[in-house]
């Protein structure tokens, strides 16, 4: 069985504020259960930090996955 942690798919995400970009992201970003802003940062505390849409084929629309992110990550990529 694969590792979510190890795979990546690219992903074009929307954050609450500022323009939607391209960003590579693992199984656990995806669904919600890591910080979709670092990789390396750490802390209890996950807040709302906007969507992530995925490709779901030719001629059909993205799907959309509400992603989290701690709230000092937030803020650091604001700055």
């Amino acid at each position: 069985m694969s590792n979510l942690v190890d795979q990546t798919m690219l992903v074009e995400y929307r954050p609450p504020e500022g323009q939607p970009r391209d960003i590579r992201v693992t199984g656990e970003q995806l669904h919600g259960q890591a910080c979709i802003v670092g990789t390396g940062c750490t802390g209890d505390v996950l807040v709302d930090a906007g969507h992530v849409h995925t490709t779901t084929g030719e001629r059909s629309a993205p799907l959309g996955w509400a992603v989290v992110a701690h709230p000092q990550c937030i803020e650091e990529a604001a700055c």
